[in-house]
């Protein structure tokens, strides 16, 4: 893909690593989350691709636990 085409998109997800800096935890308690049944992720092989709006809505759902923690 050319880097024309590339920037024409809005990048639509996000790598685990990105996510895990949006929200300032470790990349590996972000990864350990991407193996929730309720966390948005997509698996293409070993690479784990999260949708960045999904990511965000869920997000903004934990955001109501007790002590702004994470549901388990």
């Amino acid at each position: 893909m050319s880097n024309d085409v590339k920037t024409s998109f809005s990048k639509q997800s996000l790598s685990v690593a990105e996510a895990a800096a949006y929200i300032g935890i470790s990349y590996a308690k972000m990864a350990e989350l991407t193996r929730r049944d309720d966390f948005p992720v997509l698996c293409v092989g070993r690479k784990k691709i999260i949708p960045r709006d999904a990511f965000m809505d869920w997000f903004n759902s934990q955001r109501g636990n007790q002590h702004g923690a994470i549901a388990e």
